[in-house]
């Protein structure tokens, strides 16, 4: 008998509550695959036509002209301080911002460019493949860190009681608020300008960052209250601090992450791990516990160890010479920007590349006093959500979206001078605080579902339809979007639409209208340019050129010296006064600027060359030689120098070296029907005449009416 009962007590059956738990863990876990496919596909879906678009806005400085990413022998000065050129004027730190293009000290984006150069050469679609895979990223990031807060106990016992009587509503709002706000973050117009700019990448990486560093904050808080291994403890810790300093070297907005912290712990935590007092307890030694404990104080010395790199050591010497607002102007003025935020966040209509932003001059204006109210109100419903953090659970996600929004566009509300006051690319971290907010009402009415009765089922379809309906908007308006993005010529010409009183939407303009060859719409635009902004003097530049293209030389020199008058260290002024002077012939004038232009900016490639071609026409071959080599040093794939080097070759006699020049020339740009002609005639020289022919029935393909390549052409084939 006691062995049968033996027997029978090995064949116990799983107790239902065991399968239970098993299969909402299941579940669960299905939930979370198709949530994260959804994100992927949807965001993916929306912005597939990005990659038919080329590059844009910044995009030719940080990337097409960009010499510093198209060697990887220059990834050492992406560290200044260890290049062993650095002197003590700070030249390594002045080089990396010269050749990267970047305004501040931002090593983690170039480091990407180099990669996508190196994978993809100067292949537009290459670039946007991987803004959108990072923005897809971004948006399952988001989803996980919007799972662990969720899942995180609130702050007071009897909040946390009223969570263990809701269960199932809790369980609910884990499943349906992360993936809403997920779709809302991935979906929403105003992040067309950070996924479509890939100069404005910085946004995305220090996103990736920012939220990875708070996974692993909230996962090592996990394990301390757990009392884990110190050893995996560490590993989270040390990650979550790593992570946070290479969003800081993506962007400075990063520099929210300890406040975010600080908002998470107030709210969410029990108690700051490694501790035993309570947050809502202690007053100042609650406080004291949370900023300063083991764990926190890490964050806090990377902080100020950052703001000592970014404003001493890393400062670029271009912000000193920045036309910011005075210190007034720009705190009466930060109201006024945080509507326009929460305006451009709520209705995502009408979206520009560039804003016209003039400070707020005077306390009694209107301009000062409806941002107060607003922000007023906004304040006040904070409150009530924090005092009644017990009545509703959904109060603590709308207070910490609510905070989450304003504390991270901290860094942009214009109190340190930054060069754009509002551009629709600084929300995309702060999208988070907002996704939140919109994402919790609608949980909130698919709760009610949870209840029995028509009611229930009225609430949940209204709660679907309402999500259906948004995420259809905003997908429809991204796509949309992003075909404004195609070309500068569409960006710009919405811009100036959108926005006429942009000064820098009408220079834009006139750089596309001169590359297309429209100058007289050209001149209209950088004349609208002054109007708007008298004192510009990249459009002064901008239309000398024009004027040079024109040949009216008089007036191209009169604006490259207006230009010169306002900005005097512009060497692109100098450079472009060097190029008239030699068509004017007054060659030892065009070698002054154009050793002005290269004292100022010396990795200016276009300088060397223009210099090398006075030093050909002076007879002075060896110093061009120098010249066109220095110029290609700097800028491998440039054209005009290797060229210009063949030509000087086939002048020497230097037939090889000529057509070796000659050669790569056509590599880079297989389409230059004069390169073709200059081949044929090193070939001919050779006595190559069958090379000779083919190279000039190119170039006549290419250009049918080139009589110079059709008399040469008929002149072999007679022989």
């Amino acid at each position: 008998m006691k062995k049968n009962k033996g027997k029978a007590q090995k064949k116990r059956i799983t107790p239902p509550q065991v399968q239970d738990v098993r299969s909402e863990g299941q579940d669960a876990k299905l939930h979370h695959i198709l949530s994260v496919s959804l994100i992927l596909i949807i965001s993916i879906a929306i912005y597939s036509n990005t990659l038919k678009n080329g590059f844009v806005y910044d995009d030719a400085k940080t990337i097409v002209n960009n010499t510093l990413i198209k060697n990887l022998d220059n990834l050492p000065k992406l560290l200044p301080p260890l290049n062993p050129l650095l002197n003590k004027e700070g030249k390594g730190v002045v080089d990396y911002f010269a050749a990267s293009g970047e305004m501040s000290y931002r090593p983690v984006v170039t480091l990407t460019y180099f990669i996508d150069y190196w994978l993809y050469g100067l292949k537009p679609w290459g670039y946007h493949l991987t803004n959108l895979i990072l923005h897809s990223m971004n948006g399952v990031l988001l989803y996980i860190f919007l799972m662990l807060i969720i899942k995180t106990r609130c702050k007071t016992q009897d909040a946390r009681d009223k969570i263990q009587e809701t269960k199932g509503i809790l369980s609910l709002t884990s499943n349906f608020l992360p993936l809403v706000s997920s779709l809302i973050f991935v979906t929403h117009p105003v992040l067309t300008e950070a996924v479509n700019a890939i100069s404005f990448r910085e946004d995305l990486l220090c996103f990736l960052f920012f939220i990875s560093a708070l996974i692993l904050y909230i996962s090592h808080r996990s394990l301390l209250i757990a009392h884990c291994s110190k050893f995996k403890a560490f590993s989270f810790q040390f990650s979550a601090l790593s992570f946070y300093l290479l969003a800081l070297l993506s962007k400075e907005m990063a520099i929210t992450l300890p406040l975010i912290i600080f908002l998470y712990e107030w709210i969410y935590g029990k108690q700051p791990p490694l501790t035993n007092v309570p947050l809502n307890k202690g007053g100042l030694r609650g406080l004291y516990s949370i900023l300063f404990n083991r764990y926190s104080i890490g964050y806090i010395i990377i902080t100020f160890l950052y703001l000592y790199l970014r404003f001493y050591l890393f400062k670029n010497p271009v912000e000193e010479t920045l036309n910011v607002w005075l210190l007034s102007e720009r705190l009466m003025t930060i109201p006024y920007l945080i509507l326009k935020y929460i305006l451009l966040l709520i209705a995502p209509v009408s979206l520009s590349a560039d804003y016209v932003i003039t400070p707020v001059q005077s306390l009694i204006s209107l301009k000062f006093i409806i941002p107060i109210i607003v922000i007023m109100i906004i304040l006040l419903m904070v409150a009530s959500l924090f005092f009644n953090l017990q009545s509703s659970i959904f109060n603590l996600q709308s207070m910490f979206g609510i905070l989450f929004l304003l504390i991270t566009l901290i860094p942009v509300y214009n109190a340190i001078p930054i060069s754009n006051p509002l551009a629709e690319r600084y929300l995309y971290l702060p999208m988070v605080g907002f996704a939140i907010i919109i994402g919790s009402p609608l949980t909130c009415l698919s709760v009610r579902s949870t209840q029995t009765g028509l009611m229930a089922h009225r609430s949940l379809l209204i709660a679907y339809c309402s999500l259906l309906i948004i995420i259809s908007i905003y997908s429809f308006a991204v796509i949309k979007r992003n075909k404004i993005w195609a070309d500068s010529y569409s960006l710009w010409v919405d811009t100036v639409i959108k926005m006429p009183e942009s000064f820098r939407g009408h220079n834009n303009l006139g750089v596309v209208y001169e590359k297309q060859g429209r100058l007289d719409e050209a001149i209209k635009e950088y004349r609208m340019t002054l109007s708007l902004k008298p004192g510009y003097a990249e459009a002064h530049n901008n239309l000398g050129v024009v004027y040079a293209k024109q040949g009216q030389i008089d007036e191209a020199i009169k604006e490259f010296r207006t230009a010169l008058s306002l900005k005097p260290g512009y060497a692109e002024a100098y450079n472009n006064l060097g190029i008239v002077y030699k068509k004017q012939g007054r060659l030892d004038e065009a070698i002054k600027e154009f050793r002005t232009a290269l004292s100022l900016k010396p990795g200016y490639a276009e300088a060397h060359n223009n210099l090398g071609n006075v030093y050909e026409k002076e007879g002075q071959i060896d110093k061009a030689i120098e010249e066109y080599r220095m110029a290609l040093s700097i800028k491998p794939d440039y054209v005009d120098a290797h060229n210009n080097l063949g030509i000087v070759y086939k002048k020497q006699g230097r037939l090889d070296e000529a057509i070796d020049k000659f050669l790569t020339v056509l590599k880079l740009n297989p389409d230059d029907p004069i390169t073709h002609y200059n081949l044929a005639w090193t070939y001919n020289m050779k006595e190559l005449n069958y090379k000779a022919i083919e190279e000039l029935e190119f170039a006549l393909r290419l250009k049918p009416d080139y009589t110079q390549a059709r008399e040469l052409l008929e002149s072999l084939k007679m022989r």
